[in-house]
């Protein structure tokens, strides 16, 4: 059951809904243990189906609606000026993003660069998403990747670091 679960957040992270069943059937399913054959991942498909449509009946939310809803949308966040963008955001806890997150959160920042600041650890991913920062359009060859060695660990810390980070290459 949760492997399923896990399947389905995957396909729902790495995919476009209106083209979801050509590229799934496509999709390298990289990190995933069991391999699927075309026949499970078009019943997949369907439980995905029956899953989505379920929790539109219910008014129910999980991790990937808010992106999935606001997506269709990006063209209309394209057309907005720059000058209404966030100039910058800080992302902890990014390896639970996926690449459709980031290429939204891209745009409300502006696509301008150096304008996300991305904190988290990759080894520590708890979510299974599809997440291909190249994919995002990020040049991951020249990034900046910097080691942190102290742990924030509460809201306040991690507030004061990003007031530190502003001030200093804002």
């Amino acid at each position: 059951r949760d492997y399923l679960r896990e399947e389905l957040s995957l396909v729902r992270s790495a995919v476009p809904t209106s083209s979801r069943r050509e590229e799934y059937l496509a999709l390298e399913r990289n990190g995933r243990a069991i391999r699927f054959d075309e026949g499970t991942r078009r019943l997949v498909l369907e439980s995905l189906l029956l899953y989505e449509e379920t929790m539109l009946a219910g008014g129910m939310l999980d991790e990937l609606s808010l992106t999935l809803t606001v997506l269709p949308h990006l063209p209309k966040l394209h057309a907005l000026p720059p000058e209404l963008g966030f100039r910058c955001l800080l992302i902890d806890e990014f390896q639970d993003l996926s690449t459709r997150d980031l290429a939204l959160l891209r745009r409300i920042a502006a696509n301008k660069e150096n304008s996300l600041f991305l904190a988290g650890d990759t080894v520590q991913r708890i979510l299974v998403k599809d997440l291909r920062l190249g994919a995002v359009g990020f040049d991951i060859i020249n990034s900046s990747w910097e080691k942190i060695k102290k742990n924030y660990r509460n809201s306040k810390q991690i507030l004061k670091a990003a007031s530190h980070l502003a001030n200093k290459y804002g």
